[in-house]
């Protein structure tokens, strides 16, 4: 449980940089409050004002960014997230080594594929994001204190694989998504699982 008022956040500075080309973010998420200025997921920097972050905007819309002088990836979904009593997945899909653009990014949640975007600008072939470097990653909290309000929970970072939603989730007989172990996948140097059980 993440509540924005106690500031409360997760944050690792790795020891040495992973796959800044390729990686998967995965997690649950339950909203808490709804804020005018939005809220973060994830979020790291690079050098001066770069910097990658998910999170919503003042919209609730969901978006993925990696700033680097200009928005070198942006996807924000048409659709807002206003929903407090459900929990969602998403499954956010990194490999800028695709030569189609369109492959470079991807962003599922619940299992399907969002198509419908406000805004859409996939990185250049093989682009290096500032995810995966040196500086620290925070779960929850961007530089400027707009934190994660809510429930987070399986969450998953995958370093140096493009992972689809399958590995993290199944339908059940109800036809309901639901969470499946990702215990088993390639992690990579840096990628960790926050099952949060203990």
């Amino acid at each position: 449980r993440f509540e924005d008022g106690s500031s409360a956040y997760m944050h690792k500075t790795p020891t040495g940089a992973g796959n800044r080309r390729t990686f998967t973010l995965s997690w649950w998420f339950k909203r808490g409050n709804i804020v005018a200025d939005g809220l973060t997921f994830f979020y790291t920097p690079g050098s001066g004002d770069h910097a990658l972050k998910v999170g919503f905007d003042s919209s609730q819309r969901l978006y993925i960014y990696d700033y680097s002088d200009s928005f070198e990836l942006l996807l924000k979904t048409n659709r807002a997230f206003n929903d407090v009593g459900a929990f969602y997945h998403v499954v956010i899909t990194i490999d800028t080594t695709q030569g189609t653009e369109a492959n470079r990014a991807k962003m599922y949640v619940n299992g399907t594929q969002e198509s419908s975007f406000e805004t859409a600008t996939y990185p250049d072939q093989n682009y290096d994001c500032e995810w995966s470097g040196t500086n620290y990653h925070n779960v929850g909290k961007d530089n400027s204190g707009a934190y994660f309000d809510g429930y987070l929970a399986e969450v998953v970072y995958i370093d140096g694989t493009a992972y689809g939603p399958e590995n993290f989730g199944e339908y059940d007989g109800n036809n309901i998504w639901r969470p499946k172990d990702p215990s088993g996948l390639t992690f990579g140097n840096n990628g960790f699982y926050l099952d949060f059980a203990d």
